[in-house]
């Protein structure tokens, strides 16, 4: 059985999803950056939990209350919420192909959705020059401003 004594490389294998990502071709910034979420994550879990981070116990529950957290309490933006949880998918996937565990909890974990910007619609200039015309043209003084 492994010591799961604080959060050490040996029991997150990070050694191991390193020489992964290395394997397929992830730059050394994508490593660094996916290592951090993981490191992040776990010290999340247990300061949360008031469990040592085992990959094995995870559930998905723990991964959609992490994305709540980032969410809700630390109000991160949705691409960084997703970049966290990209890093995770990438994670869970690989300890799972490789035997370190027997389920993947970040399968079924959905990216958030893109609050895409309220962008005022408007007339083109022609369009608006037509319908005021229009507008004078039928008389109401009710519609006509100054």
């Amino acid at each position: 059985m492994r010591d799961n004594k604080g959060l050490t490389g040996s029991n997150l294998y990070l050694d191991e999803f390193t020489t992964y990502l290395m394997s397929i071709d992830k730059s050394d910034s994508t490593i660094k950056t996916y290592i951090e979420h993981i490191k992040a994550f776990a010290k999340w879990f247990e300061e949360t939990n008031g469990l040592s981070f085992d990959p094995a116990v995870i559930t998905e529950i723990d991964i959609r209350d992490m994305r709540s957290y980032l969410q809700g309490t630390r109000h991160l933006k949705e691409t960084t919420i997703n970049l966290r949880l990209a890093s995770l998918k990438c994670y869970f996937s690989f300890l799972e192909s490789e035997k370190y565990i027997k389920h993947n909890p970040a399968r079924n974990i959905k990216k958030i959705k893109m609050q895409s910007p309220n962008i005022a619609k408007s007339l083109d200039e022609q369009t608006y020059r037509t319908l005021r015309r229009h507008i004078y043209r039928g008389g109401n003084k009710a519609h006509i401003y100054v």
